[in-house]
This record gives C-alpha cells, sequence and structure tokens, in this order.
C-alpha cells in the first residue's frame, strides 16, 4: 500500500504497515483476554495461535471456550473433537478429557481400554490427575487386569505432585499391605497430607490411627485424633460432621484437661493447605477428574518462562520496523491495539501515546506521526501534527524520526520542497541509526543519488557535514517535480508483508475459571473460630 503526498508516492513502509487488520498477540496476552472474559479476541487468537502456528495448548483452550460458551454457543460435541485434536498434538490435559469421555461414555463411546491409552499419555507427561486415574484402573481392573503393584506405582506419583485423593489411597495401600509392605507409619504421613488439604476421610481415618489402642506400631495420640475429629466437627457436612462430634467428645472423656486444651489450641491454628504445600505442585479433587493439572505445568512453565524471555526480548527497533511492533514497544498493550483496529477508533491510543511523548519520549512522538500521517482511526490525516511529532524526535538525533521527516521536504508536504533538506536529513539518519537500520537507509540514499542532481546532493552532504555546528540557514534549491515523478516508483519497495508476532507462554492451571462452585473440600477455610471449648 501506497500514501500519496501530492504527488510524489513514498512506500508505507516509510512510516510502518497500515494497521488495517488487528495485531497478533502472544499466547499470554490470549489467555489474560480470556481470564478478564474479553472473548473475541481470546478465541480470535487462540484459533489462529492453533491453526497456524499449531500450539496445542491454543487449541485446548479453544475447546474449553466452546464447552463453556464463552463468548459463543456452548457446544460440548464440537468442544470434544477440537480436545482431540489438542490431544493428537500432545496436549496432556486435552488428552485427559478424551480419557475421561471414554471413561465416562460422555460424549464418546464407553471404552475402558481407550480411556487408559489417553490417560497414559497424559500421565507419560507428568499429569497428577491422569496419573491418579491410571492408578484407579490399574486397582479396579479397568480396562486392564488388576494390578495392585502398578496401582501404587501411580498412586505414588500422584501423591509426589500433591494430590490429596492419591495421598489418601497410599495411606489405604500401606494400612493394608495393598501392593506394597504394611507401613502404619507412612501410612500416617501420607493420610496426614491429605487430612490437611481438607480431606475429611482422610481426616476421619488419621483420627481412628492416632487414637487406635490395639494395633501394634501405631502412635497413641490422643492429643492429635482429637484435633482431627475438632475439625470434622466443625466443617464436615452431615452426618459426618455429627460423628466427629461424638468421638471428639469420647476421645475427650479420656484425655487430661490441660491435653484438650493442646488440640483444642491446635484445631484453633489449623488451616487448609494448599496442594503445592502438602509435597509439590498444585491442588484438585473427585475420582477420576475432567480438569486439568500436571506436574508438566511446572515443567512448561520453566521452559515457557525461557521461551517467553527469549522470545520477549526486546527487538531492535530500525527504520522498517512495522508500525504494530512499534505502538508495542511503546508500551501499549496488543489487546489495546487490536481493539482500537476492530472499533477503528485509536482515540485511547493517541491520549496515551502522547502523554508519553511530551514527557520526552521520541518512540511515542514517532509513532504519533505515523498515526497522523495514515490518519489511523481518524477523522482525517494531519501531516503538520506528524511534521511536529517527528521534528520533536528529530531535533534528538533519533535515526527513525529523521527518516521520517526526510521525505516530507522531498514531497513538500507540510512544508516548502527542499531536496537539499531532504538528502541531508537521510544521511544524518544514517549517521545516527543502528545497525538493523543502516540497509535500508542505504538503499534509499543509493536511490537518491542516482537520480538527484549533484549540486542538490552536494548541497545536501554540506549541510549534514555542517550540521549541529552552526545555525542551520535558509537555502533556495527547488523541488524539481519531473525529477521526483521520475523515480518515485523506484524510491521505496511496497513488498513488505505484515509478521505474526506471538509467542507462546503456557499460562498455570485455570481450575478456579473453570469451576466457580467449589466442592467443600476444595473451599478456603478460615482458622477455626467455633470450635467448643471443652
Amino acid at each position: 500500500m501506497k500514501m500519496r503526498f501530492n504527488g510524489f508516492v513514498l512506500s508505507v513502509g516509510l512510516f510502518g504497515a497500515v494497521l488495517a487488520k488487528p495485531a497478533c498477540a502472544t499466547y499470554q496476552e490470549a489467555a489474560d483476554a480470556l481470564k478478564e472474559k474479553d472473548y473475541v479476541f481470546a478465541m480470535e487468537e487462540f484459533t489462529r495461535l492453533a491453526d497456524k502456528e499449531k500450539n496445542a495448548e491454543a487449541r485446548y483452550q479453544l475447546a474449553r471456550m466452546i464447552e463453556n460458551g464463552w463468548g459463543i454457543p456452548a457446544d460440548e460435541i464440537q468442544a470434544m473433537k477440537v480436545y482431540r485434536q489438542a490431544a493428537e498434538e500432545g496436549n496432556e490435559k486435552a488428552a485427559l478429557k478424551v480419557g475421561n469421555a471414554h471413561y465416562s461414555g460422555k460424549l464418546a463411546e464407553k471404552s475402558y481400554p481407550e480411556a487408559m491409552k489417553w490417560f497414559k499419555k497424559a500421565a507419560e507427561k507428568g499429569n497428577y490427575l491422569a496419573q491418579y486415574n491410571l492408578g484407579v484402573m490399574f486397582e479396579e481392573g479397568l480396562g486392564t487386569k488388576k494390578d495392585p503393584v502398578k496401582a501404587f506405582q501411580t498412586y505414588s506419583k500422584s501423591a509426589d505432585q500433591g494430590y490429596y485423593m492419591a495421598q489418601a489411597a497410599l495411606g489405604r495401600m500401606y494400612v493394608g499391605g495393598i501392593g506394597t509392605p504394611q507401613d502404619y507409619g507412612r501410612a500416617l504421613r501420607w493420610y496426614k497430607l491429605a487430612a490437611d488439604q481438607g480431606d475429611v476421610d482422610s481426616q476421619m481415618k488419621l483420627a481412628e490411627l492416632f487414637s487406635n489402642t490395639e494395633v501394634k506400631g501405631l502412635p497413641f495420640n490422643p492429643v492429635g485424633a482429637h484435633m482431627y475429629y475438632n475439625l470434622i466437627a466443625a466443617y464436615a457436612p452431615s452426618p459426618k460432621r455429627e460423628q466427629g462430634a461424638a468421638l471428639r467428645d469420647k476421645m475427650a472423656s479420656k484425655m487430661r484437661p490441660e491435653d484438650i486444651q493442646i488440640a483444642q489450641a491446635n484445631a484453633q491454628k489449623w488451616r487448609k493447605k494448599k496442594r503445592d504445600e502438602s509435597v509439590p505442585s498444585k491442588n484438585q479433587n473427585d475420582l477420576l477428574q475432567v480438569e486439568e493439572g500436571g506436574a508438566s505445568a511446572k515443567k512448561e512453565q520453566a521452559k515457557s518462562a525461557g521461551t517467553a524471555a527469549e522470545e520477549n526480548k526486546p527487538q531492535e527497533i530500525t527504520v522498517k520496523t512495522e508500525l504494530d511492533s512499534l505502538i508495542v514497544a511503546t508500551g501499549i498493550s496488543r489487546r489495546i491495539l487490536n481493539k482500537a483496529i476492530r472499533e477503528d477508533d485509536f482515540s485511547e491510543i493517541v491520549k496515551m501515546l502522547r502523554a508519553k511523548a511530551e514527557q520526552g519520549d521520541e518512540l511515542s512522538m514517532i509513532v504519533l506521526g505515523d498515526l497522523y500521517v495514515l490518519g489511523q482511526g481518524m477523522e482525517t490525516s494531519d501531516y503538520q501534527e506528524a511534521f511536529n511529532w517527528f521534528k520533536k524526535a528529530a531535533d534528538k538525533n533519533n535515526a527513525i524520526a529523521l527518516f521520517r521527516l526526510a521525505p516530507m521536504y522531498c514531497e513538500g508536504n507540510p512544508v516548502q520542497p527542499d531536496l537539499a533538506e531532504c538528502y541531508k536529513l537521510f544521511l544524518l539518519s544514517k549517521k545516527f541509526a543502528n545497525e538493523g537500520s543502516v540497509p535500508t537507509i542505504d538503499e534509499t540514499i543509493k536511490m537518491l543519488d542516482g537520480n538527484l542532481d549533484q549540486a542538490i546532493r552536494d548541497e545536501g552532504k554540506k549541510l549534514a557535514d555542517n550540521y549541529g555546528k552552526e545555525p542551520e540557514k535558509a537555502k533556495d534549491a527547488k523541488a524539481d517535480k519531473g525529477l521526483i515523478s521520475s523515480f518515485k516508483d523506484r524510491f521505496f519497495s511496497d513488498d513488505e508483508e505484515d509478521e505474526e508476532l506471538g509467542a507462546i507462554e503456557r499460562p498455570d492451571e485455570e481450575k478456579a475459571e473453570e469451576t466457580p462452585e467449589k466442592t467443600e473440600n476444595e473451599k478456603t477455610e478460615e482458622p477455626v473460630s467455633d470450635v467448643p471449648e471443652l
């Protein structure tokens, strides 16, 4: 695309690309948009990332949007198709979804072998829920023969990531000697990790073990038993709440008053822990979870952090940097830019840029000039305003601003045409340019050298050589419109294509987004305040 200045045609490449379509975003920007319910932007970018960049994580998020009806009508059947595609591309959370669909028979053929196949794919990537699900299937003989040893092994992988259901399963297996030698000490350890995450069954089992005086090898701990019975009485749903209260009172009848006070104080101080506090990682619940999670999230997060750091390194700004990249480089987010382009209204961006420019930010001055030249999202172009902003930055020896200012003198808009001044500004832009800008500036100067009279070039070079040494004098050189017309089509190329921007950065687990109504075990409890004094 070209712009015309009173007959002098310049490539848009001088001023960056016209923002004719919304700017491409990074994965993280799309994920942030989803969290903030900007569904139009999120859907558009997840679709682009999935289809054009083959980003399996973006496709998984796209499936979630389709499943939940975020920005579009909900469609579980279509969502499952997209989940399956993401799973085939290697996304373990999508594989978990597909596995659960085959396990339950909802939205897919009920098939335990198929469920196990997909659970294995997710488990191999460290997904703790898939590891737990495999443990259930090995223990129960679903889709495979019963194998308590393999069940113990897969539960252990999940439990090591802090998943309380797997921790409770290990506690049970250590107590019963299932798939592993009986070990009450280790059983207590795993039950406690699950109990402290608020699992009522584990709290009950732990209290029973602490209060048992008949099993050899079990430490009798009435204070611990009283504390967990007390927590059950305070937090558990009926009828377990009443059961816990009765067992607490029964235990209290065998305790000294001072021990009861200690147990009561411990219950008052107790708080529910998160999964990452109960050995590494996160927090989930429910048998054969449909939601996502995994140790690979930690690994991928670290990997993504490295990728993001590499991709988010400040890119060198040159005279040919696209306008969308320039706008983002000023600190304006791609989401704001995307919205401005969709609505064809840059008033908010101009306001933000003007504030930065008035504080002396040279890049903001240049971008303001570009927007005024293009008239992007405005009622009309304003070359004088563009010239003023380019001039402010050029006066600070900014190479890009000098490069922008030069063709305005060649064309004579909005100033009087002055080819010597034009040539001078291009020479100065090269003098102050960074390495990435020099080839483009050299190409431009070479074209001018072949088309401008020697006298004009000599005058321009003299002005450039004397720049900063003394006040510039007005020049009498006149613009040769015929000369300009003779090389206008060779002055710049307009072959440039927009570059897609985007960096894939994987987000943390989004359980809180997907299930706004939490189960009893998921609620974050306040310290016990209503435990009755005995």
